[in-house]
């Protein structure tokens, strides 16, 4: 079956792009998902859950390839 995108980068899997995740998938819209973010051991739990189907730290490694990057990070997060 071929989905909008056949590849989702999310950087952020909290809780919004993990629900934007949960949804996507739930309506067929996706194919592979992949999470990106800064602690392993958070984007770890969202590859048990289902949430995303790989995880990494590696921001340039997590976007290659995947047609569409979804940034869900919090404002503080973000170096001014």
């Amino acid at each position: 079956m071929a989905h909008a995108l056949e590849h989702l980068a999310i950087i952020g899997v909290g809780l919004i792009g993990g629900s934007v995740a949960r949804s996507l998938r739930a309506a067929g819209h996706v194919g592979r998902i992949t999470g990106i973010g800064r602690d392993a051991r958070h984007l770890e739990k969202g590859r048990e859950l289902g949430v995303v189907d790989d995880c990494t730290t590696d921001i340039a490694a997590g976007v290659a390839g995947a047609d569409a990057v979804l940034v869900s990070a919090p404002m503080g997060a973000y170096d001014t």
